[in-house]
């Protein structure tokens, strides 16, 4: 919750300090951080789905 609360107070905030292009960049960063991490995540649970149907025998 912190973290969400944080990110949308540093998008409201003005960048005036640093160019428009380099938080364009960092933000695609962080997106392509996310999307890995989130299929990393989803490649994981779909294993121990797989792995748990084995184990039970459906």
């Amino acid at each position: 919750m912190g973290m969400a609360w944080a990110r949308r107070r540093w998008r409201v905030t003005p960048t005036t300090r640093r160019p428009s292009f380099v938080t364009f960049l960092n933000l695609k960063l962080n997106h392509w951080s996310f999307f890995k991490s989130s299929m990393v995540f989803r490649s994981r649970y779909i294993k121990m789905m797989q792995l748990n149907r084995i184990h039970h025998g459906i």
